[in-house]
């Protein structure tokens, strides 16, 4: 964080070939991001994700990285794979939607992402409070991903 990127990414990679777990192949992924390693980060987050098959956050991780690379195929992947893992991934469904419209232009594609940043949202506050108990992500954060992937489409 104090900007000695190249020295945390030597740290990280170090402490993975000690051990490759999943927690070091993150470090090893927030490191290179942070020194502006796009593609070894993704490549390092696609490892982590086959480390640990259940894990979402690594693929994430990987897919928003190609979503600001503009690496739209790449991202797709990767977040399709969440979904495979947790079926209502709710950060990938618009991230996907966002994606395969940047790659094709697709209406269909940006239609979908129209309909997620516009769905009701819940106004009881239980939604939140049963996340919390259960884990996972709110639907709230589904539109709110696909209402600033939708700004971003906007305002090109």
């Amino acid at each position: 964080k104090s900007g000695r990127f190249d020295e945390a990414v030597q740290l990280a990679r170090s402490a993975f070939r000690e051990s490759a777990t999943w927690h070091h192949a993150i470090a090893v992924g927030n490191a290179e991001r942070r020194a502006g390693k796009y593609r070894l980060a993704y490549d390092v987050f696609m490892q982590a994700a086959e480390i640990a098959p259940d894990d979402v956050t690594a693929l994430l991780e990987a897919g928003d990285i190609g979503l600001e690379c503009g690496q739209w195929s790449a991202a797709i992947g990767a977040y399709e794979l969440a979904l495979k893992r947790q079926e209502d991934q709710h950060w990938a469904k618009p991230s996907i939607c966002f994606c395969s419209y940047q790659l094709t232009r697709d209406s269909v594609h940006l239609d979908d992402l129209k309909e997620m940043a516009n769905s009701p949202q819940d106004e009881c506050g239980l939604e939140n409070t049963l996340t919390k108990i259960f884990g996972g992500y709110p639907h709230s954060q589904q539109i709110q991903r696909a209402q600033r992937l939708l700004a971003r489409i906007i305002s090109d």
